[in-house]
Parts: C-alpha cells; structure tokens; sequence
C-alpha cells in the first residue's frame, strides 16, 4: 500500500485525528467488556486477535503511519511552511 502521488488530502489530518479520538472513546468503552473475546482481522478475515490485542495492534498500526510521516518529513527537500 504505497501512495502514488505526493498530493496529500488537506482533510487528512483532521480525518486522522478524529480516527483516533474514535479508538480512544472504543477502548474506554471496551474497557466494561470482556477483552479476551476474539475478533476478525478486518483485513485478514482469518486472522482472529483478542478485543485487547485488535487496540495495540491499531495503535501500533498508527504509530508506524506517524513515524513514516515524520521520516518523510526529515527528508532534504521536504517542503516547509510557515505560518
């Protein structure tokens, strides 16, 4: 999954932003239940993970995401903007 172009959405950031004020509010929501329960990758339909395990896989998931944002960021030429 790679981007084919370097236009980025001016929406992204709060899209991603509000996906993760969603994963906060499912994890304190989630926190009442039973987090062994086993869930389906939704990707991977034969990939099962406990409840508990689908939320650190995401926020790794995310975290990877913002590491290579900052990666792409540090690069020579990255275009800078004031404000």
């Amino acid at each position: 999954m790679r981007p084919q172009t370097s236009q980025v959405d001016p929406g992204i950031i709060e899209r991603f932003l509000k996906q993760q004020d969603d994963i906060e509010n499912l994890g304190e929501q989630a926190s009442a239940h039973d987090l062994s329960v086993k869930v389906s990758s939704p990707f991977f339909r034969l990939l099962r993970l406990q409840l508990g395990e689908a939320f650190v896989v995401m926020i790794q998931h995310d975290h990877r995401h913002l590491n290579q944002a900052k990666r792409v960021m540090e690069r020579e030429g990255f275009p800078v903007y004031q404000t």
